[in-house]
């Protein structure tokens, strides 16, 4: 596999999860010099998020929507990244996606496209990354601060700074139940002064398969959603921490 194919491969399953993102740290300054991708002919674009970074790496991500079909909005990129000097785009296949990446100097530029469910057109997202960044370790450089329970995996560490908004989306997975992980972070939390939704505080009457937990203090906020893993031992998290005043 070459390292390109190797950079997409780690991309993907951010882009794929880009329309849940809510939240990171702010790399303002350095985002201005980044190079820009064309908007996709007869289609609309709209912010994901303009300050973000994934498990370490810096990104831009825009979605796009157009009438267009994907094969003709991966040709566009094809045709008009083939241009000029430098190394020229490859196309992958990733399940229902196809994906458009070129190396612009240190930045990766990638398009990934599929058909719209309706069958009229294509979606897709438009990401810009820190080539050096991505290529300097497969581990996720994530946040050891946020409290967690023994033998709990970090999945994934997503950070955001947009219209003065700081936030972070956390995925987690350990082999602990829903209610022992609800109980662990009720407890821990509020030992650290943040107050937590009364709604939520009857956790321990759930079922046990999933709950959603709400904390605030002063102007920032937690929501994390807990859900047992199907057929497995454990649970999954989001966790998506906002903070108003960074």
């Amino acid at each position: 596999m070459t390292k390109l194919k190797q950079l997409y491969k780690k991309l993907t399953p951010l882009l794929l999860f880009a329309s849940l993102l809510a939240s990171g740290t702010s790399f303002a300054s350095f985002f201005d010099r980044w190079p820009e991708i064309p908007s996709p002919p007869e289609s609309k674009v709209a912010w994901v998020a303009q300050n973000m970074t994934q498990n370490g790496v810096p990104m831009k991500i825009q979605n796009f929507s157009s009438r267009l079909g994907v094969k003709e909005i991966t040709g566009y990129y094809m045709s008009t990244w083939t241009k000029g000097n430098g190394q020229k785009p490859v196309i992958n296949e990733a399940g229902e996606w196809t994906v458009v990446g070129k190396i612009d100097g240190g930045y990766l530029l990638t398009v990934q496209a599929k058909r719209t469910k309706n069958g009229s057109g294509s979606e897709g997202f438009l990401a810009v990354s820190t080539l050096l960044a991505s290529a300097k370790s497969d581990s996720i450089r994530s946040d050891t601060s946020f409290p967690r329970l023994p033998g709990t995996k970090m999945l994934s560490d997503t950070r955001s700074m947009d219209a003065g908004r700081f936030g972070k989306t956390l995925m987690m997975k350990n082999n602990h139940s829903v209610r022992s992980n609800a109980s662990f972070y009720m407890s821990n939390l509020k030992s650290k002064g943040w107050s937590i939704d009364p709604t939520t505080a009857e956790v321990q009457r759930l079922s046990g398969k999933s709950t959603y937990l709400y904390f605030s203090r002063d102007n920032e906020s937690i929501s994390m959603t807990i859900t047992r893993i199907e057929h497995k031992i454990g649970s999954s998290i989001i966790v998506n921490i906002n903070n108003t005043s960074a």
